[in-house]
């Protein structure tokens, strides 16, 4: 029996975060795990000829793998003429802002001062939920 579509399974690493691109070549179309960087997406979705983001997975909201996605939904519309048919993400209990602070591993650290981190996570997850209620 042989196989109809290939499926293709890239990382894109740009440092402290990256991306997962899982398409297949044929159908040109494509499933976005998590973005840290948004022009490196669009630069490997233009370079690999996809035209349909089936979906946009948003694993958690730590900011190594979310700091992108707000580019990537205002951009890829026009640069691509693309649209994300559904986002996925999980949905926040009273304890996010709690748990997204207490970075316990300091994974999303990327800056010496607590304060300026701290304002910055909020305002991505405020402009985040934004986006989020105009897409969905």
């Amino acid at each position: 029996m042989a196989l109809k579509n290939t499926v293709r399974v890239a990382f894109i690493d740009v440092g402290q975060g990256d991306t997962i691109v899982v398409s297949v070549p044929e159908t040109h179309e494509a499933v976005i795990i998590d973005c840290f960087d948004a022009e490196a997406v669009i630069s490997y979705l233009e370079k690999y000829d996809i035209r349909y983001i089936r979906g946009l997975i948003v694993t958690h909201l730590h900011r190594d793998h979310c700091a992108g996605i707000i580019g990537l939904i205002t951009n890829i519309k026009t640069e691509l003429n693309l649209v994300c048919e559904q986002i996925l993400y999980y949905l926040p209990d009273a304890n996010l802002w709690d748990r997204i602070q207490n970075d316990e591993d300091g994974h999303s650290d990327d800056s010496p001062n607590e304060t300026f981190r701290k304002r910055r996570s909020k305002d991505l997850l405020i402009e985040l939920f934004r986006l989020l209620s105009m897409v969905i």
